[in-house]
């Protein structure tokens, strides 16, 4: 299941998205719109797994209901992982690189940055 929904959420969303904007490639050449691909890349990485590891839990546990407190907790915690995770996601603009935008998360977290 964990496989399966990998190959969908990385590998299938990363492939639509080159394919969809293959306009890059006559743009930029091949190697510019590859390396501009990269922060799109960790961000379907990061989202597959995300995917995965959640379906792995729900299927881990008893069906039974917790509460809606612990029910709010789970969803605000997919909502934050999803917003933290958006600052990768661009799949149109080959401007900014990872590193910048893995600058530009660490400015909106308050941490010092590191570029």
């Amino acid at each position: 299941m964990f496989f399966a929904t990998f190959m969908a959420a990385c590998l299938g969303n990363l492939l639509f998205h080159f394919i969809r904007d293959i306009r890059f490639v006559v743009e930029l050449g091949w190697w510019k719109a590859l390396t501009g691909e990269a922060s799109h890349a960790f961000y379907t990485l990061l989202l597959a797994v995300g995917v995965g590891v959640s379906q792995m839990q729900t299927q881990g546990r008893a069906r039974a209901d917790h509460g809606r407190s612990a029910r709010a907790l789970g969803m605000i915690w997919v909502i934050l992982f999803f917003c933290l995770l958006h600052v990768f996601d661009a799949p149109l603009d080959r401007v900014h690189t990872i590193w910048q935008r893995a600058d530009f998360l660490a400015y909106l977290l308050g941490v010092d940055t590191w570029i």
